[in-house]
């Protein structure tokens, strides 16, 4: 019985997306969070200024999900950036599918994390992934779903400086 369970269990945590990073990833700690105190403005929503206070469990940014709707970063000017993370509301079973696009110019824009399919439970890790070095000055966060409501809810977004 005992080994059965194990098994199941790291079965379920590997094809379950539960581990979204690869297990090349930097550590999140002790990294330049560009987006800290950065322009911050939304598409119809409310307080996108909580998603850029430094606070992964305070307040949010709120609107309601769908691609109409959506969280803008603007970094003050091209950085080269090779990690992201965001924290959305957590406490209960939700599960929340975004994508997350980067743009130079805020015109033209590339795909930068791609949580479409995502259904893991929201949590007080966040959902990060890392990648190859890239300029930007823009980020645009999407919340397309909740499996609870028809809310968006964002804690924080960090977006991490290359070295």
């Amino acid at each position: 019985m005992g080994r059965t369970f194990f098994i199941l269990l790291l079965n379920f945590l590997l094809f379950s997306g539960m581990f979204l990073l690869s297990g090349k990833e930097k550590k999140w700690e002790n990294r330049t969070n560009l987006a800290l105190h950065c322009a911050v403005f939304s598409h119809n929503g409310n307080n996108p200024e909580y998603a850029v206070d430094g606070k992964r469990g305070g307040f949010f940014f709120e609107s309601r999900t769908g691609k109409e709707n959506y969280l803008e970063i603007d970094l003050g000017n091209v950085k080269n950036v090779d990690g992201i993370k965001i924290f959305f509301w957590w406490g209960d079973l939700r599960y929340y599918q975004f994508y997350v696009l980067s743009s130079i110019d805020g015109k033209n824009w590339n795909m930068l994390f791609d949580g479409r399919k995502n259904n893991v439970k929201s949590h007080n890790k966040g959902f990060g992934k890392d990648f190859p070095a890239r300029k930007m000055r823009f980020v645009k966060v999407y919340v397309i779903f909740n499996s609870v409501n028809i809310a968006s809810h964002i804690r924080e977004v960090e977006i991490y400086a290359a070295k």
